[in-house]
């Protein structure tokens, strides 16, 4: 906590445990000295508590709190559906997986998102179409082990 108005403000949403209005937790050098106490003990309460509600709950009491969230959990955020954010590919190996999406959505060049591509999925046209190498030098390359293939 920052200020200790906002601690006052976390105490009273946390319901104004004992432990929280010991004397040697009344100023923000008392609560930088027992910090690893205070964590300890704020990780406890929030266990209980239901995540978004207690983000809700804090940032309405003036306590500067945010939602920690795995990124499993971002796929079903409503925001992020709500903007189309992740978009879901059929990749060759890994089966249907989201991706994130693009960062902005225009009209007339709205963009795509592809699954990532598999090793060497591309050799041919790099060393074929690209750089315009024989069939010969291509082989060659393989055979050193210059240029892998994943294999479907």
């Amino acid at each position: 906590m920052f200020t200790d108005e906002e601690w006052q403000a976390l105490v009273q949403t946390m319901g104004s445990p004992a432990w929280a209005r010991e004397r040697k937790f009344a100023t923000l050098v008392g609560r930088k000295a027992h910090e690893a106490e205070v964590d300890r003990r704020i990780e406890a309460w929030t266990q209980t508590q239901d995540a978004e509600q207690l983000e809700s709950l804090l940032q309405q009491a003036g306590v500067a709190a945010g939602l920690v969230a795995k990124q499993s959990d971002l796929y079903e955020d409503p925001q992020l559906q709500d903007w189309g954010f992740f978009a879901w590919c059929e990749h060759k190996v890994m089966g249907r997986s989201p991706y994130d999406g693009l960062m902005s959505h225009l009209s007339q060049t709205p963009g795509e998102v592809a699954p990532a591509p598999l090793l060497g999925e591309h050799y041919e046209e790099v060393l074929r179409g690209i750089l315009k190498l024989s069939d010969e030098a291509v082989a060659e390359l393989i055979g050193q082990g210059v240029v892998e293939m994943m294999l479907d």
